[in-house]
């Protein structure tokens, strides 16, 4: 691109951007140009997108160069994106996954493809969208809110709408009245939304289905949680300090207002009332929760996982759970007594989710939960995963066979180990006291002894 093309658009981007003008020379960083799904159409017409300029990210480096030369500090194998300028003409472009200067390696729709470095004339490395935000993002003053907002959109048009609905949330949290940060964010939440519907689900590597790999338990497969009870679960446990993505269509606001005309927290003018209808998801969630509405939590939409239960998935449930509790031979197969885990697609949200559930809700025939919320160290779940001679909370023998061997191996050496480390500190991590979502959940087998009952204190939410 020209020079004067480039200092013209950055100077129209205002002066966040044009204070990078008279230092910027012609490099050959350039903002990643993966395809991206546009996020403007069916929404009200967005200004044109910030220019971004081309940033070398330190010093004199450049992005491009010779086949045989060192790679930049900046690059990294695996996650750069770049060009290669072959001497007959041709460009390929993918992520750079090997350089050894003799040959070349890049993935390029998923097939890594070796080239000679000899017949590479020249490589460009391509600075990732988000990267590029993030170096710009810091040029914008504070309180030039629509500078930001146009970056932004900028970044949203590139596929990053996690990154853009995080940020647009903060916007929204300084100024709710933000007409462009407000419609943007509510189209991001929309293509988020179908983004997520397209996307299946990942099975990961080395937890086979259960109907291959177990036959057995297939007869008895522990039913999961809906949808619907998965996202009420998410809103519960959301953390509203964490910047999420939620969605809450406007008439659900409007009932909900209606409602709960006359609280105390609740707005007693058109004004007020027009002001909550204007701010953002995050900020009519929190209003929500204050006036324990909680009949409209179900029409609230969270995108993603909150950040604790993401935790759970991946330091209780894959390494604990799955890899411990939940085998064919315990707690995942038919001979596994009371306490029944779900292994039908592990990493999905249904068995993860539902996982979670039975783990907080099960109590064992004296009565006791299996977490522990004030001592997290003491809870059974965890001691009954360590050697009997150093637990308070002992496994049972599982015997099996003609011999009635034992085949009950503990999950962890220690307490000292880091998984159960890990899945102690998630239990502090979690919302206290504890909520009561109101689900109606049928497990295969009864979560509570004959006699017992189980008791959720209010959260509050």
């Amino acid at each position: 691109m020209p020079r004067s093309h480039c200092l013209a658009l950055i100077l129209a981007c205002g002066s966040p951007c044009a204070s990078l003008a008279a230092s910027w020379e012609p490099g050959d960083f350039e903002p990643s140009r993966t395809p991206a799904r546009p996020v403007s159409s069916g929404a009200p017409a967005q200004p044109d997108p910030v220019p971004i300029p081309a940033v070398a990210p330190s010093g004199d480096q450049t992005t491009e160069q010779s086949a045989d030369r060192p790679l930049p500090a900046d690059v990294r194998l695996g996650s750069t994106e770049a060009s290669l300028f072959l001497r007959d003409g041709r460009r390929f472009t993918g992520v750079l996954m090997a350089h050894d200067g003799r040959t070349i390696t890049l993935r390029i729709s998923g097939i890594d493809t070796r080239f000679a470095a000899a017949e590479v004339e020249r490589v460009r490395f391509v600075v990732p969208a988000a990267e590029l935000f993030a170096k710009l993002k810091a040029a914008v003053p504070e309180n030039d809110l629509d500078s930001l907002v146009r970056l932004i959109t900028w970044v949203a048009e590139r596929g990053e709408l996690e990154l853009a609905a995080r940020e647009l949330d903060m916007v929204l949290l300084k100024s709710p009245d933000h007409v462009r940060a407000r419609t943007l964010l509510s189209e991001v939440s929309r293509q988020l939304g179908l983004r997520r519907q397209a996307e299946p689900e990942p099975v990961p590597e080395n937890l086979p289905e259960p109907e291959a790999a177990q036959p057995a338990t297939s007869a008895a497969r522990v039913p999961t949680l809906s949808p619907e009870q998965v996202n009420l679960i998410k809103v519960y446990e959301i953390d509203l300090t964490a910047s999420p993505t939620v969605s809450i269509p406007r008439e659900v606001m409007v009932r909900a207002l209606e409602a709960k005309a006359g609280h105390p927290l609740a707005p007693a003018t058109r004004e007020a009332r027009d002001a909550v209808l204007r701010a953002s998801p995050v900020q009519q969630l929190d209003l929500l929760f204050r006036l324990r509405a909680r009949e409209f939590y179900p029409d609230v939409r969270v995108h993603g996982s909150p950040q604790v239960l993401r935790r759970f998935a991946d330091e209780v449930h894959r390494p604990f759970l799955l890899g411990g509790c939940a085998t064919s031979e315990c707690h995942g197969g038919t001979e596994a007594g009371r306490l029944m885990f779900a292994t039908h697609r592990p990493s999905s949200d249904a068995t993860v989710y539902t996982n979670f559930y039975i783990l907080e809700n099960y109590r064992t025939a004296d009565g006791r939960a299996l977490i522990n919320w004030q001592e997290p160290d003491q809870s059974v779940f965890l001691q009954m995963g360590l050697p009997r001679e150093f637990a308070t909370a002992k496994h049972p023998p599982v015997p099996r066979g003609p011999g009635g061997a034992d085949l009950w191996k503990p999950v962890v050496r220690s307490a000292s180990e880091q998984r159960f480390k890990n899945a102690a500190a998630w239990v502090r991590a979690m919302i206290q006291p504890r909520p009561d979502y109101g689900l109606r959940y049928e497990p295969l087998r009864p979560l509570t002894p004959p006699q017992g009952a189980v008791r959720q204190p209010d959260s509050g939410r």
